[in-house]
């Protein structure tokens, strides 16, 4: 009987203790995954760290990778050791990577735009916005790959025989006649003349280690209040509502609208050599470096119906590869069975309207 008692007792026991291990199991497992994941997700905030403290010492243009995994380097320089990391680094699967790019023949790359998904159709993530705002900016002078990723960098010029681009009213917008043409019949800046200057450009850098900036030009006849197409080189409304946009074309000629006529405005000491080059000879010239080009809207953007839009979609292409508007980041965390990955821009250059202006004597 006592026997009995004892094997009942036994069974119990054993029956508990089977439910407690099978219940506590299953957390068990899941905070032993818990803890992988927080590995791999540290390791790729670690490769983001990294890839930040290389961007302290480079310029845009810089594209490069480093890391480690196991016993071997993981991407094309490794820029950390495993004794950095400790025990992190004696699983075989265990590493960190960061990849950094800069380049492209195309602002924005296709599908990379920077309009809002609310705000898109047709082909609009291929365009980024020219807003209130911020200014613009293209460079054309980037980083040296020669410097080892945490050496400061030295620069070189993109040598370009010709760029263009195209400026455009935001298709979503404009369906179905929501927001109208842009108002060309009005006077905004009150300057006399209808058919309003919208986005400036200018080309900007040192000649011969001078400061100069090729800004585009107002040409306007005060007297009958005509605008004269051949040297007015400012992106006005008539152009941007010409087939929903303005095309600027960037090479042997000086006015991005018209093979004729002048269009640049020179600021600089040496204005006289500057003002007889044309676009060509001015983005693909080794005298020329430090070169930038900046869009910046104007004007309200007012329709015909009295909206005003937001902001501007433009696209612009290039021969050869340029900074890109960002740096893109990607960083990946490995440990055991799990992979974290992490993707960040961050841009290379942006400048407030506010900032952004020149005093003319």
């Amino acid at each position: 009987m006592v026997v009995a008692i004892v094997l009942i007792l036994l069974i119990i026991g054993a029956a508990i203790v089977g439910a407690l291990y099978s219940s506590f199991l299953a957390f068990y497992t899941n905070f032993g995954d818990t803890i992988a994941y927080n590995k791999a997700y540290y390791a790729a905030i670690s490769g983001l760290e990294r890839a930040e403290l290389v961007l302290r010492y480079r310029l845009p243009w810089y594209q490069g990778s480093g890391g480690w995994l196991a016993t071997a380097n993981w991407g094309e320089k490794a820029d950390h050791q495993p004794k950095d990391f400790g025990y992190f680094f004696t699983g075989e699967e265990n590493g960190i990577l960061r990849e950094i790019a800069s380049r492209t023949k195309r602002i924005p790359a296709t599908g990379q735009g920077n309009v809002e998904w609310t705000l898109v159709t047709g082909d609009a993530r291929d365009y980024n916005k020219l807003d209130y705002l911020n200014a613009e900016n293209f460079i054309f002078s980037v980083d040296d790959l020669s410097k080892k990723p945490y050496e400061k960098g030295g620069r070189t010029e993109s040598q370009l025989t010709s760029f263009s681009g195209t400026i455009r009213l935001p298709p979503f917008l404009r369906r179905d006649g929501w927001f109208e043409k842009l108002n060309e019949n009005d006077d905004i800046d009150g300057d006399d003349i209808n058919n309003d200057a919208m986005v400036d450009w200018s080309l900007q850098g040192k000649y011969d280690w001078d400061d100069f900036q090729i800004m585009s030009t107002r040409d306007i006849n005060y007297t009958d209040k005509k605008i004269k197409p051949n040297n007015d080189s400012v992106i006005r409304e008539s152009r941007i509502n010409s087939e929903n946009w303005a095309v600027l074309n960037f090479n042997n000629n000086k006015n991005p609208f018209s093979s004729v006529g002048t269009g640049l405005t020179v600021i600089s000491a040496k204005e006289d050599e500057l003002k007889g080059l044309n676009f060509s000879q001015l983005t693909n010239n080794t005298k020329i470096t430090d070169k930038k080009f900046r869009l910046s809207l104007l004007n309200l953007l007012t329709s015909t119906n009295g909206l005003i839009y937001p902001y501007l979609e433009y696209q612009f292409s290039f021969p050869t590869e340029i900074a890109d508007r960002f740096y893109k980041i990607t960083t990946i965390g490995k440990y055991g069975n799990y992979e974290v990955k992490l993707l960040v821009e961050k841009p290379t250059i942006k400048e407030s309207i506010l900032w952004s202006f020149t005093v003319i004597f």
